[in-house]
């Protein structure tokens, strides 16, 4: 029995020494990490995100969204893409590592931009290699997603008889899009990553795996916005069939510039960003499983900890890094502590929207329809009063977000700039009021778009019906992008005021509640997040009520479909006089009181306790 026991060993020994091995020439070879993390990404992005790609192709082409397919057979085509998505990713992703860590070495400057530059560099020879294997493979998956229900069959036989010229115009569009994309996308993602490693004091490395897929999301959505105008022509080219007079006599380059003409003379300037929506959010999903499976696969294919040699990455200047000036508060003053990471203040703003917007829906769509032109009764009464949770859901959350992250910032930045001696409650209050002025300003790009589409959702047509989201959208699509933001400066004159009364009265009453002292002392964050609702709720309800006579014209003009009898903030407040007299501008105050309030206790309470929560 003792003689069999060295004899079990060196039978499992070779198994164990070819699986050194491996893993050993894993972490060697240059070209297999990217390749295989690569393709696991592409069919992991392209396998969940496929809809909202055939949504987007339908959107731009030609013949129409509904006449292409409209919301049927969504994943029609989908064998092809998630086919061509691995090789096509693994090629990408193989060229990117390997050009940044050839080019690693020459960096002697180790700055951030000579980082983004090699990013840039690597991410545009990838595009390139990549390309030749995604554009043939793009060409024949959005034929199949916007043929009508042809078979893959029929769309070969198309394909075969595309124009030379066709083909070579859609591989000169595709190029240029896949290129701008990346070039804005990648070093976006690699900088970001740098502040998020630099943040946590951590290296780039050795970020969790959704911090760098966030990440990914921001860096995916920029970049997918402003290289839409080239993803249109590139959709356009790829459904372009040969029945399209001279294209066989015409050059790529030709072609490229016709499509471009064609698509301003039938849609305009708008006809540019058709699907940009489909688009970003696709981009913005895609850059979080895209880059976040790549990263995921990555770190389980070579463990970083073994690593012995890293290469050096420059570090980036945050706030939080930035050395803070030390602060001697006068008696009383209401001094700030630590500001907080940007991602946990976006982090605790998108929680608080959630806590505020959909609970109380019901208590601002009654207040809107109070406000309406057409009469409360007339506007839906109490019926359907959930009508335009989906826009909220959408737009709004993501607009608190950017509310708090601005809002944070834009304090300690003012704070780090008062001089020590003036320090005292008067400046702490001032400094709230501006904190408080910047963010909602700045919130105002992402929630007006929001409060038209909810607005217009809210109040119910004649026959009583809600209009869906898709129709809201066309509508208020159909009056351009002046249609989206209508109201912005009675939005803003409503917002800014609300702001500036609300925030530095809960800041104040947040520094006398009685139990702040002792939550202070022990740290509950349950007590603290009691406080934030209880501060919020009056700073909340006096706010609204202060403010109601401009949301009451606010109201108006959103619901005003016709841009020729919208008017201005003040001739609406006028005319609303004439109708009603004074008590139709506090129309709709006792909801408004009530949404404010509740909100506020709900808002600010939610931000503080999982501010506290996040923020270890």
């Amino acid at each position: 029995m003792d003689a069999a026991a060295p004899v079990c060993c060196t039978m499992l020994e070779p198994d164990d020494v070819r699986s050194a091995k491996f893993w050993r020439w894993c972490k060697e070879n240059p070209y297999f990490v990217p390749l295989c993390s690569g393709a696991f990404a592409g069919v992991a992005s392209e396998t969940l995100l496929f809809p909202l790609d055939c949504l987007k192709t339908r959107l731009q082409s030609r013949h129409g969204f509904i006449a292409s397919g409209g919301f049927r057979s969504i994943y029609r085509g989908v064998f092809v893409a998630v086919g061509a998505a691995a090789p096509a990713s693994a090629i990408f992703f193989s060229t990117y590592e390997t050009t940044k860590n050839c080019l690693m070495p020459y960096d002697r400057t180790n700055s951030v931009l000579a980082y983004c530059g090699i990013g840039l560099v690597a991410s545009i020879l990838g595009e390139l290699a990549a390309g030749v294997w995604r554009v043939p493979v793009d060409l024949v998956k959005q034929r199949q997603q916007a043929g009508g229900g042809q078979r893959l069959s029929s769309v070969f036989q198309g394909v075969r008889s595309t124009q030379t010229s066709i083909f070579v115009a859609s591989l000169q569009a595709s190029l240029m899009r896949d290129v701008t994309h990346s070039s804005l996308q990648f070093p976006m993602y690699e900088y970001l990553k740098l502040v998020s490693a630099n943040l946590h004091g951590v290296s780039k490395d050795a970020l969790p795996t959704w911090q760098a897929a966030s990440c990914g999301t921001v860096a995916g959505v920029v970049s997918a916005f402003l290289s839409t105008p080239l993803d249109v022509l590139r959709t356009r080219l790829n459904l372009r069939e040969d029945q399209c007079t001279g294209a066989a006599k015409k050059k790529a380059t030709h072609l490229v510039q016709e499509e471009a003409m064609m698509v301003y003379s039938e849609r305009g300037f708008r006809g540019f960003f058709a699907g940009c929506t489909c688009r970003a959010a696709w981009m913005g999903l895609g850059g979080f499983i895209f880059l976040g499976s790549f990263e995921l696969a990555k770190k389980n294919l070579v463990s970083t900890e073994n690593d012995s040699v890293q290469p050096q990455v420059p570090a980036v200047v945050t706030p939080t890094l930035a050395p803070k000036a030390e602060l001697t508060t006068a008696p009383g003053h209401r001094q700030l502590g630590l500001e907080p990471p940007a991602l946990v203040s976006f982090s605790s703003g998108l929680l608080a929207g959630v806590a505020v917007d959909v609970p109380l829906h019901p208590l601002d769509t009654l207040k809107t329809r109070m406000q309406s032109t057409d009469g409360f009764w007339a506007s839906g009464g109490y019926r359907n009063l959930w009508s335009g949770l989906s826009a909220v859901l959408v737009v709004s959350i993501p607009g608190s977000a950017l509310f708090f992250v601005i809002y944070e910032s834009a304090r300690h930045f003012v704070e780090r700039r008062i001089p020590a001696a003036l320090h005292d409650n008067t400046l702490a209050i001032a400094r709230d009021a501006v904190a408080a002025s910047v963010a909602d300003v700045s919130a105002c790009i992402v929630r007006v778009p929001c409060e038209v589409l909810k607005q217009r959702m809210q109040a119910l047509g004649p026959n009583g019906v809600s209009l869906s989201f898709s129709q809201t959208v066309s509508c208020v699509h159909a009056e351009g992008l002046r249609g989206f933001y209508a109201g912005f400066g009675a939005t803003a004159m409503r917002e800014v005021p609300f702001a500036l009364i609300q925030m530095p009265l809960f800041e104040e009453l947040k520094h006398h509640h009685p139990w702040a002292c002792k939550s202070q002392q022990d740290g509950s964050t349950y007590r603290q997040g009691l406080i934030g609702m209880h501060c919020g709720s009056v700073a909340g309800g006096f706010a609204g009520v202060a403010t109601t006579p401009l949301d009451a014209a606010k109201t108006r003009i959103m619901l005003t479909e016709d841009p020729r009898r919208r008017l201005g903030l003040w001739c609406t407040m006028r005319a609303i006089c004439q109708e009603s007299g004074m008590s139709g501008l506090f129309r709709g105050a006792m909801p408004r009181a009530l949404h404010s309030g509740l909100g506020g206790a709900l808002w600010l309470g939610a931000f503080e306790w999982s501010k506290l929560l996040l923020w270890v």
